[in-house]
C-alpha cells in the first residue's frame, strides 16, 4: 500500500522483494476516501436486507510465526460457507512498534496480521455462527493469537482476564475510577 499526492509510486519498485507470485497482485489506484470505504457498499446492501446488525464479525490478531496456519484451520471447517451469503476475509499486517494505544492486545511479536472475517449468518444460525466464532477464538489462542473485542464470541471473566494480563488490575481500577456506577459496558462481563 502508498499513498501519495501527484506523482503515482513505482509499482515495480514497491513490489520488489516481497516474494509473491508474479501476477497475483493487481495494483489498484484509488483515492485515499474510496480505500477508507471500500467496505461502504457492502455494508449498505446488508443494512438493506437487515443482515448488518446480526452477530457476525470476528478479529483475531495473530502472530506472523503461524499466520497461514490459523487462517487455513479456519477455512477448513465444514461450516465456512454453510447458509453464509457473504464470507469476506480480510488480513493486515502490523508492526507491534507502530501501535501505541494502551490495552491494544496483540500477539508476542513485532509483526503479526489481523485476520477478519467478516460474514453475515442466516438468522437462524446465529448461535451456531457464534459458538464457532468461539472455537476460531480458542484456536487462534493456541497459536498465540489475541481478542479484537469487536468480534462476536462470548467471553467470561476468565477470559477477559487473560486477555489483559498483566494489565487487568490498571483496567478494572479505571473502571472503577471513571464508572463507578458501572453504566460502561455492563453486557461483555469483563468486570464480574
Amino acid at each position: 500500500m502508498s499513498f501519495y499526492s501527484s506523482t503515482p509510486p513505482n509499482n515495480t519498485a514497491l513490489l520488489a522483494g516481497l516474494h509473491f507470485i508474479p501476477g497475483s497482485v493487481t495494483p489498484v489506484d484509488e483515492t485515499y476516501f474510496a480505500f477508507c470505504d471500500r467496505r461502504g457498499a457492502s455494508e449498505a446492501g446488508l443494512t438493506a436486507n437487515g443482515r448488518w446488525q446480526l452477530p457476525a464479525p470476528l478479529d483475531r490478531p495473530l502472530p506472523s510465526r503461524q499466520p497461514s496456519h490459523g487462517i487455513h484451520r479456519q477455512r477448513a471447517q465444514p461450516h465456512h460457507h454453510r447458509r453464509c451469503t457473504d464470507y469476506p476475509n480480510l488480513i493486515y499486517g502490523f508492526r507491534k512498534s507502530r501501535l501505541h494505544r494502551s490495552l491494544l492486545e496483540t500477539p508476542d511479536e513485532e509483526i503479526f496480521f489481523l485476520f477478519d472475517v467478516l460474514r453475515t449468518t442466516d438468522p437462524s444460525m446465529i448461535t451456531q455462527a457464534v459458538a464457532q466464532n468461539r472455537q476460531f477464538y480458542d484456536s487462534a489462542r493456541s497459536l498465540g493469537g489475541k481478542f479484537y473485542p469487536i468480534s462476536a464470541v462470548g467471553l467470561s471473566h476468565a477470559d477477559w482476564v487473560r486477555q489483559y494480563v498483566p494489565d487487568f488490575g490498571h483496567l478494572a481500577s479505571a473502571k472503577a475510577h471513571y464508572d463507578p456506577a458501572k453504566i460502561l459496558t455492563p453486557g461483555p462481563g469483563i468486570f464480574n
